[in-house]
């Protein structure tokens, strides 16, 4: 279902930004791997719940790690109808445990998707990149929030002396303004994000 996808606009608008401003860095929390099939350099990316298409072992212990951009997933008995892939009411398959493939390195675990489950701690490869990022100058001067809450990011950001704009899905009810402005610092962009992202950043591309 992610591979037929295509990337919108709010995929493809910070590819745009990171052409100005090779020093982005986009830190998402998406696993569909839109960003990427958008343009966007793995150099300013850093998906921290991994990807849907990666696979790996399921012991922590074993280094196996590998691809599947097929259209086959990674169990074939778990394919659902993609008429029905969004229905409540559809019951998973049952799988045997014969046909789970079993990791090819170490030959005992079991395969798994590349991504965080829940409860779990994000990757430190990860976090340690954010981090170096963090500490190379130029200092971060302007963080965008679109489509998430805010984070521990977020929060490092403003300590640092960040301005944040933070990216609504939709028109406010409550508000006919553009952007709304809570203080200096901080300030929303009202509106449909796959509209207004693009039109920020083509408005910013003009004067850089």
């Amino acid at each position: 279902m992610a591979l037929k996808a295509a990337p919108n606009p709010a995929d493809s608008a910070p590819v745009e930004l990171a052409r100005h401003k090779p020093q982005l860095l986009i830190v998402t929390q998406n696993m569909d791997g839109l960003s990427e099939r958008a343009g966007q350099a793995n150099s300013n990316l850093v998906p921290i719940y991994g990807s849907v298409f990666a696979i790996r072992c399921a012991d922590d212990d074993c280094s196996y790690a590998a691809q599947n951009y097929s259209n086959e997933p990674t169990v074939l008995g778990l394919a659902k109808p993609s008429q029905n892939i969004s229905s409540v009411k559809q019951q998973l398959p049952q799988v045997s445990k014969g046909s789970i493939p079993t990791c090819p390195l170490c030959q005992s675990a079991i395969l798994r998707p590349g991504v965080v489950w829940y409860g779990k701690k994000l990757p430190s490869k990860a976090l340690k990149s954010i981090e170096d990022w963090w500490d190379t100058p130029p200092t971060v001067d302007l963080v965008l929030v679109i489509g998430t809450t805010r984070t521990s990011f977020v929060c490092d950001a403003l300590n640092q002396g960040a301005a944040i704009a933070s990216f609504d899905f939709f028109d406010s009810q409550d508000s006919a303004e553009h952007v709304i402005i809570y203080n200096d610092d901080e300030w929303l962009v009202n509106g449909d994000v796959l509209r207004t992202l693009s039109e920020l950043i083509r408005e910013v591309n003009l004067h850089l």
